[in-house]
Parts: C-alpha cells; structure tokens; sequence
C-alpha cells in the first residue's frame, strides 16, 4: 500500500461491485437496489467486508470492493463528522461518498484471502 494511504474494503454483491468499478459508490442505487442509503460501510478488515459481502441484502454472489483512500481525506471526513470510525468499522455519511469516488482508488478483490 502507497505511503499516505488507508486500505478500507467494501463487502456487496459481484453486481454492485462491477456497478461500484465503473461509476463509483452512489447512494441512491443502495437505497433502490437494497432499501438502505444511509451511509457507506466499510472496513479495514478483509474479514469482516467477505462477511457482509457473504450476507449481503441483494442475494446475489459475493464479491468485494478494495478502497485507497487518502489519509487527508480520512482526517478531513473526520473533522467535518461525515466519517466515525468504530474499531475497524468506517462510516461515511452520504455527503462523504462523492469525495471518496473523487479521492479514492476503487479497485476489485478477486481472492478475498490475498491483497
């Protein structure tokens, strides 16, 4: 991982991922596709993202999304409250999630189990 940077995972469905690939995180396909909205979640841990991609409300096969993300970004989400972080769990208001496709680097996890 580039210096500067924070790894953060996004466990979905392989539908959504490739929906996530090509046009970023976008909150109201979550609200449509899945009845939620209410913030972006995602983690630091590997585990935890293939869990939630397992459980994931769609029903469709699991996939998982990887994120780098800038450390500024983190700090700034943080000061202006758009991020809480509990544990390895990230929570992005929906004002955070078009900076974080801007800022982010969103790339696909083939084998959960490996970077």
């Amino acid at each position: 991982m580039p210096p500067g940077f924070i790894e953060l995972f996004h466990g979905t469905d392989v539908s959504s991922a490739w929906d996530i690939l090509e046009r970023g995180f976008n909150m109201q396909t979550a609200f449509e596709t899945m009845g939620t909205g209410d913030a972006l979640w995602t983690t630091t841990s590997r585990d935890y993202a293939w869990m939630f991609a397992q459980a994931n409300p769609a029903g469709g096969t699991p996939a998982m999304v990887k994120i780098l993300v800038p450390d500024f970004f983190i700090d700034q989400m943080r000061e202006t409250h758009y991020l809480s972080i509990l544990g390895t769990v990230h929570r992005f208001e929906p004002e955070a999630v078009n900076g974080l496709n801007i800022f982010g680097r969103i790339s696909m996890v083939y084998d959960h189990d490996k970077s």
